[in-house]
């Protein structure tokens, strides 16, 4: 980066599963499977036994059912970004082809949860999810949805899992891995970027969200 550049580089945290140290705790497994006692937060997926998953190249005709769940998700969250059109879902597989994956949970046929992911040089990356908070809470869908991408992760041969960033408490409890990324700030004005050059670092996340204040020490 120049000196003239006025970008603010922000640590922003992603999060990586090795796939290949979970296939060396099939135990882990099959806690997952069957929900074992000695596995707390697990001992209610018995209650979602009737949940179905269909994984997906394209999702064009599901659009109308998953899109309202991932709005769900989006317009709840503390931190806004930018909300994804219904294009943006339906037109991925076409600009590249097999590369993407649309994971629909569906209890009693409806759909109760979404999620949709890149495939590439052997990492799964779970970009975006979509949950019924009706019944999120009674059927553990974070869980279970967690629990089903890292099975057909497996199954098909992926080596590593990557999540979008932030709801960093959970899933450092699962073991995932801190990563750090790069985000970069530009204002539209160049009067203001001196002055946003200078604050930003007071609000990058790294900092600013408690979770990651606690284990700074694993981006280091």
């Amino acid at each position: 980066m120049s000196q003239n550049d006025n970008r603010h580089c922000s640590g922003l945290s992603k999060q990586v599963y090795y796939l290949a140290d979970l296939v060396l705790q099939n135990r882990l497994i099959r806690a997952l499977d069957e929900g074992a006692a000695r596995y707390p937060v697990y001992r209610e997926l018995r209650f979602a036994a009737r949940i179905e998953l269909e994984v997906l190249l394209d999702a064009e005709r599901q659009i109308n059912e998953i899109y309202p769940l991932y709005l769900a998700v989006a317009q709840q969250s503390d931190v806004r970004f930018e909300i994804f059109t219904r294009d943006y879902f339906t037109e991925a597989p076409r600009l590249a082809p097999g590369r993407f994956r649309y994971f629909i949970w569906r209890r009693d046929g409806r759909a109760v949860a979404f999620s949709f992911c890149t495939i590439w040089n052997g990492t799964i990356y779970d970009n975006d999810i979509g949950f019924d908070y009706a019944v999120a809470h009674e059927l553990n869908l974070y869980y279970v949805t967690f629990r089903d991408l890292l099975k057909w992760a497996l199954h098909n041969g992926l080596r590593r899992y990557a999540s979008a960033p932030f709801n960093y408490d959970p899933k450092l409890h699962l073991r995932l891995e801190l990563q750090p990324v790069d985000l970069y700030v530009k204002h539209t004005s160049r009067i203001l970027n001196p002055l946003l050059r200078t604050l930003a670092p007071a609000f990058e996340p790294a900092r600013s969200d408690p979770t990651l204040r606690r284990h700074l020490h694993l981006l280091e």
